[in-house]
């Protein structure tokens, strides 16, 4: 899957519907979808605190799968293509 998929696949996992959330309420489901990508750990790590740290209660659904892809493609640059 792409990261543009796997942004939106994560965001509807961390998302209920008409409700906002908290990133460490979702963190379990979050993990858990993180390492059926089969990234490095590296990866995951340096996605997961992007995440921690960009991603908020308030952010919209648009905004949160954007935020979810640019995480994914600046670890692309990091740890595949640096």
């Amino acid at each position: 899957m792409s990261n543009l998929g796997d942004s939106y696949a994560i965001a509807c996992a961390i998302y209920t519907r008409g409700k906002n959330y908290l990133l460490e309420d979702k963190s379990e489901v979050l993990y858990d979808y993180m390492q059926a990508m089969d990234k490095p750990d590296e990866w995951l790590a340096d996605v997961y605190a992007q995440l921690e740290e960009k991603l908020t209660a308030d952010t919209a659904f648009p905004m949160a799968v954007t935020i979810i892809c640019d995480a994914m493609r600046s670890a692309d640059e990091r740890f595949f293509n640096g």
